[in-house]
Protein backbone atom coordinates (compact mmCIF):
# COMPACT_ATOMS: atom_id res chain seq x y z
CA UNK A 1 0.00 0.00 0.00
CA UNK A 2 1.41 3.46 -0.83
CA UNK A 3 1.51 5.96 1.87
CA UNK A 4 -0.25 9.02 0.86
CA UNK A 5 2.00 11.31 3.87
CA UNK A 6 0.40 14.12 5.05
CA UNK A 7 -3.06 14.36 4.05
CA UNK A 8 -3.17 10.79 5.14
CA UNK A 9 -2.01 11.48 8.51
CA UNK A 10 -4.16 14.62 8.82
CA UNK A 11 -7.52 12.29 7.60
CA UNK A 12 -6.44 10.13 10.06
CA UNK A 13 -6.35 12.02 12.74
CA UNK A 14 -8.64 11.41 15.98
CA UNK A 15 -10.53 14.39 16.13
CA UNK A 16 -10.83 17.45 13.83
CA UNK A 17 -11.69 21.40 14.98
CA UNK A 18 -12.65 24.09 12.21
CA UNK A 19 -11.64 27.92 13.19
CA UNK A 20 -12.91 30.75 11.66
CA UNK A 21 -13.23 34.10 12.67
CA UNK A 22 -11.81 33.75 15.77
CA UNK A 23 -13.91 31.22 17.24
CA UNK A 24 -13.38 27.46 17.15
CA UNK A 25 -15.73 24.66 16.83
CA UNK A 26 -15.26 20.96 17.90
CA UNK A 27 -16.73 17.51 16.91
CA UNK A 28 -15.92 18.24 13.39
CA UNK A 29 -17.00 14.67 11.83
CA UNK A 30 -17.42 13.24 8.36
CA UNK A 31 -14.95 15.49 6.72
CA UNK A 32 -13.88 15.44 3.25
CA UNK A 33 -11.20 17.29 1.39
CA UNK A 34 -11.60 17.53 -2.33
CA UNK A 35 -8.96 18.73 -4.93
CA UNK A 36 -9.45 18.85 -8.34
CA UNK A 37 -8.45 20.71 -11.89
CA UNK A 38 -10.91 21.03 -14.70
CA UNK A 39 -9.68 18.95 -17.72
CA UNK A 40 -9.75 20.02 -21.14
CA UNK A 41 -9.67 17.90 -24.37
CA UNK A 42 -8.41 19.31 -27.46
CA UNK A 43 -7.52 17.12 -30.72
CA UNK A 44 -5.53 18.60 -33.34
CA UNK A 45 -5.08 16.86 -36.41
CA UNK A 46 -2.26 14.53 -36.98
CA UNK A 47 -1.81 14.51 -33.59
CA UNK A 48 -3.15 12.45 -30.66
CA UNK A 49 -5.19 14.05 -28.08
CA UNK A 50 -4.27 16.87 -26.18
CA UNK A 51 -4.95 17.75 -22.54
CA UNK A 52 -5.14 21.35 -20.37
CA UNK A 53 -5.92 22.12 -17.24
CA UNK A 54 -7.56 24.96 -15.45
CA UNK A 55 -7.26 26.08 -12.21
CA UNK A 56 -7.75 24.54 -8.71
CA UNK A 57 -11.62 23.08 -7.94
CA UNK A 58 -11.32 22.84 -4.45
CA UNK A 59 -13.67 22.55 -1.78
CA UNK A 60 -13.90 21.41 1.63
CA UNK A 61 -17.38 19.58 3.66
CA UNK A 62 -18.38 18.02 6.73
CA UNK A 63 -20.88 18.60 10.09
CA UNK A 64 -19.78 20.52 13.31
CA UNK A 65 -22.00 20.32 16.80
CA UNK A 66 -23.50 23.78 17.07
CA UNK A 67 -24.37 25.15 20.64
CA UNK A 68 -26.35 27.87 19.46
CA UNK A 69 -23.72 31.39 20.17
CA UNK A 70 -22.59 30.60 16.87
CA UNK A 71 -25.64 31.88 15.03
CA UNK A 72 -25.70 35.26 15.66
CA UNK A 73 -26.08 38.01 13.86
CA UNK A 74 -22.87 39.58 13.88
CA UNK A 75 -21.08 40.31 10.21
CA UNK A 76 -19.41 37.04 10.06
CA UNK A 77 -21.98 34.87 11.77
CA UNK A 78 -22.99 31.72 10.37
CA UNK A 79 -26.12 33.38 9.27
CA UNK A 80 -24.04 36.19 7.51
CA UNK A 81 -21.41 33.62 5.70
CA UNK A 82 -23.80 32.86 2.69
CA UNK A 83 -25.30 36.17 1.91
CA UNK A 84 -24.39 37.80 -1.76
CA UNK A 85 -24.78 40.47 -3.01
CA UNK A 86 -26.40 42.38 -6.59
CA UNK A 87 -23.97 40.69 -8.75
CA UNK A 88 -24.25 37.36 -7.26
CA UNK A 89 -20.75 37.58 -5.27
CA UNK A 90 -20.20 35.89 -2.15
CA UNK A 91 -20.18 39.39 0.18
CA UNK A 92 -17.67 37.62 2.70
CA UNK A 93 -14.56 35.64 2.49
CA UNK A 94 -13.24 34.21 5.32
CA UNK A 95 -10.08 32.73 6.37
CA UNK A 96 -10.63 28.83 8.02
CA UNK A 97 -8.73 26.63 9.05
CA UNK A 98 -9.22 22.71 9.93
CA UNK A 99 -7.08 20.96 12.47
CA UNK A 100 -6.42 17.49 12.57
CA UNK A 101 -5.23 16.20 16.24
CA UNK A 102 -3.22 12.95 15.79
CA UNK A 103 -3.14 10.76 18.47
CA UNK A 104 0.50 11.85 19.68
CA UNK A 105 -1.17 15.12 20.03
CA UNK A 106 0.50 16.69 17.43
CA UNK A 107 -1.58 18.75 14.84
CA UNK A 108 -2.10 18.95 10.96
CA UNK A 109 -4.11 21.77 10.08
CA UNK A 110 -5.45 22.47 6.57
CA UNK A 111 -5.43 26.24 6.05
CA UNK A 112 -7.91 28.06 3.66
CA UNK A 113 -6.73 31.44 3.07
CA UNK A 114 -9.50 32.20 1.22
CA UNK A 115 -13.03 30.89 1.20
CA UNK A 116 -16.78 31.15 0.76
CA UNK A 117 -19.29 28.84 2.79
CA UNK A 118 -21.31 28.30 -0.29
CA UNK A 119 -23.70 26.06 1.61
CA UNK A 120 -24.62 25.26 5.08
CA UNK A 121 -27.45 23.14 6.40
CA UNK A 122 -28.91 22.75 10.36
CA UNK A 123 -30.32 19.60 11.57
CA UNK A 124 -31.81 19.15 14.82
CA UNK A 125 -31.66 15.27 15.55
CA UNK A 126 -32.19 13.46 18.98
CA UNK A 127 -31.34 16.46 21.04
CA UNK A 128 -28.51 17.72 19.35
CA UNK A 129 -27.68 20.31 16.76
CA UNK A 130 -25.21 19.90 13.70
CA UNK A 131 -24.28 22.20 10.64
CA UNK A 132 -23.53 20.56 7.39
CA UNK A 133 -20.81 22.79 5.47
CA UNK A 134 -19.67 23.13 2.31
CA UNK A 135 -16.56 25.63 2.09
CA UNK A 136 -15.53 26.47 -1.77
CA UNK A 137 -11.57 27.33 -1.71
CA UNK A 138 -10.93 29.99 -3.90
CA UNK A 139 -7.08 29.46 -3.77
CA UNK A 140 -5.61 27.78 -6.62
CA UNK A 141 -3.84 25.32 -3.87
CA UNK A 142 -4.96 22.72 -1.52
CA UNK A 143 -1.91 22.98 1.94
CA UNK A 144 -1.60 20.58 4.47
CA UNK A 145 0.92 21.70 7.15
Amino acid sequence: MAALGVIGEFMNSKEFHLDFNGNQYTGLQDIVVHADRREFRREPIDVGPMYRYGFGDNWVSGTIKLSGPEWGDGATSINKLSQIDSEGDMTITTTYSIKGIQTDGTVKTLAIANGVMRTWEARRTDRKVTLDFFIRILDDTVTIT
